[in-house]
């Protein structure tokens, strides 16, 4: 039997923490050890924590001597577990009772596994989306893996300690990571119920996503944005440095994306139109091409 860790980053969670812990608890596969890491909370967070700890032994509780943010929070946490496999967890959802053992039977030879999840809100409304085909080209420059949908196998632990200091969101370093050196795999089942609340840390209000032309037309207003750019060209330099692919035309777009001027981003389209089967596989259509070419100036 693996031994399986899961790692769960918290920050002022009182509200939904408790229910977060007892689906960890109630798993029908016996988790390892559950590693908390909380980022200097200033509500009963820890106090809460602390009771589950002292009835639990495999529950350890790490508190950061000063606030870490939200991905080196994750990042760092990961370190410290042991486990044959690793799975994140956030402090406000609420898992499947058979995640854990679904994923562990399913993993295989994979590097990484991950999973769909269901959004819920306050009024218990659910939404669920399938998660569409995923290439590598597609899985770097729209990145679309959350943190507690993965389970990675421990291996990736020794490039982790590399991504600590960047800033951008630490599950797509990990997916994109496992991706270059391994196999990935998708199962299309809601393990998780993911809560959407204002009070979550990945919360963000969005308005309902540009269709047509006017998205297009958007997407290049956007590239007027010199700190968006370089924001993303952070992300960019992020994955050039420490992933790899075999594909030296993927390496060659993200190359160009962590210089993040205007000429290079279009460089990088015009190589994504020359790649677009590697991007949408299937019959050759105007609106495949147009989507190949955009996707680089999506991104912003």
């Amino acid at each position: 039997m693996k031994n399986v860790s899961v790692v769960l980053c918290t920050y002022n969670g009182e509200k939904y923490i408790r229910e977060q812990l007892e689906s960890i608890l109630n798993q029908t596969y016996p988790v390892y050890e559950v590693v908390i890491q909380d980022d200097k909370s200033t509500d009963d967070t820890v106090d809460i924590i602390k009771e589950y700890e002292s009835k639990y032994s495999f529950v350890k509780l790490f508190i950061n001597d000063n606030n870490k943010g939200f991905c080196q929070n994750f990042l760092s946490a990961y370190l410290l577990a042991s486990g044959d496999y690793i799975l994140s967890c956030d402090q406000d959802d609420i898992w499947d009772n058979n995640k854990v053992n679904i994923l562990v039977n399913s993993i295989e030879n994979n590097m990484l596994i991950f999973s769909n999840s269901v959004l819920f809100d306050a009024n218990k409304n659910f939404q669920y989306k399938s998660i569409p085909f995923y290439s590598q080209y597609i899985s770097v420059l729209k990145p679309f893996v959350l943190g507690h949908q993965i389970m990675f196998d421990c291996r990736l632990l020794a490039d982790i300690q590399y991504f600590i200091d960047h800033s951008y969101p630490y599950d797509y370093y990990i997916f994109l990571k496992a991706m270059s050196i391994g196999t990935v795999k998708y199962i299309d089942k809601p393990l998780v119920k993911w809560r959407r609340h204002n009070l979550a840390i990945t919360y963000v209000e969005k308005n309902k996503n540009e269709k047509g032309l006017v998205g297009y037309y958007k997407s290049l207003l956007s590239l007027r944005d010199k700190n968006k750019r370089e924001r993303s060209a952070s992300y960019f330099y992020g994955i050039r440095k420490y992933v790899h692919y075999n594909d030296e035309s993927l390496n060659r777009v993200i190359a160009l994306m962590a210089k993040g001027d205007l000429l290079s981003i279009m460089r990088a389209s015009f190589i994504c139109l020359m790649n677009y089967r590697k991007l949408y596989p299937g019959k050759l259509r105007l609106v495949i091409l147009l989507r190949s070419f955009f996707v680089p100036i999506f991104f912003y």
